[in-house]
Parts: structure tokens; sequence; C-alpha cells
């Protein structure tokens, strides 16, 4: 009995020791990529993007008019555009591609989001529908590309901007105005 209580406790330090290894990555990840620190006690829930509108209202002619609006702080970001779209994950990927859009104006850096991939799966049993996304980041100089994902809940719409949203979150703190 004793060597199992041993054996636990061993692990247990061990596992402390790698807990604190992570937390030292982590916070040194941006800045190997960005390259400066971020103090994570500055980044407040005011400062969060929030996505308060994601609809796709269809037109003549198979058009939509995709309307975004973003909200940090009391700053409102709104998009507008129309678009045509073939299929239903076309359209999804422009209106991811709107939200992206919207952040601009957000941002204290020029940086330019792509829609590189977007895919509607089934996953589960019983399944249930959740949205993957890949969006391309371009620094200028440097580019990365990240995924995203969410579940569908209501709306595809309202899901496949949250998912172009869950692809940049990690790295959109460091940017916003």
């Amino acid at each position: 009995m004793e060597d199992a209580a041993k054996i636990k406790g061993e692990g247990g330090r061990k596992n402390h020791k790698d807990t604190k290894k992570s937390k030292r990555w982590i916070k040194a990840l941006p800045q190997s990529l960005y390259g400066h620190k971020i103090d994570p006690s500055m980044v407040t829930e005011k400062d969060r993007l929030a996505l308060r509108q994601c609809e796709a209202v269809p037109l003549a002619d198979g058009r939509h008019k995709i309307v975004v609006l973003l909200q940090s702080q009391e700053t409102d970001y709104k998009i507008e555009s129309e678009c045509s779209c073939d299929t239903e994950s076309q359209l999804l990927s422009r209106i991811a591609q709107a939200v992206l859009d919207a952040l601009g104006p957000a941002l204290n850096k020029q940086i330019t989001f792509r829609v590189m991939d977007l895919q509607l799966w089934n996953l589960g049993e019983p399944p249930q529908p959740f949205i993957t996304i890949l969006v391309e980041v371009d620094f200028g100089k440097k580019q990365m590309s990240l995924p995203g994902i969410c579940n569908v809940g209501d709306s595809k719409y309202l899901s496949a901007g949250k998912a172009a949203l869950d692809a940049i979150n990690r790295i959109i703190d460091l940017y916003l105005k």
C-alpha cells in the first residue's frame, strides 16, 4: 500500500513539473511568434470581440445580402456585402470571409485573413452538425494557417462566423485597438 502511494506521489510531482513547463511555453509563445510579450492580465473581457449579428438575406436571382456586426469594447464594426453563390458551402464561406473582413478596422496592424476551406460535417452518434474552417493569416512578412470549429446551432450562418472567429481567437487579442 505504501508503494502505491509513493508511486502516485512521485507521478504527481512529475506532472507538476510538466505543468510548469507547459505554462512557461504558453507564456513564451506570443513572443516567439510575434516578437513581443503579452501580459494576460491586460486582456479583459471588454477587449474581446463579440459577434452580434451574422445573417444572409436572400435577394433576387439567387443572390444574398450578407450582414455582419462585430463589437469590441463599445465600438461596432459592421460590414454588408452581396454575393452570388451556387452552393450552401460557398455561402457559408462568404459569410465567414465577411466576418474576417469586418475585423480590419478593429485591428491596430494590417493583417489579411482569407478563408482557405470550410466544411460542414455530421459527427458522432446521433449525428451532430459542425462547421470546420481553415483560415490563412497574412502578417505581411509571415503567414500561418489556423483551424476553427463550431457546432451548428439555430443558424448555420452564425456558426460559420463563429468558426472563423474560433480560428483566429488565439492571436486576435494581440492586435485589437
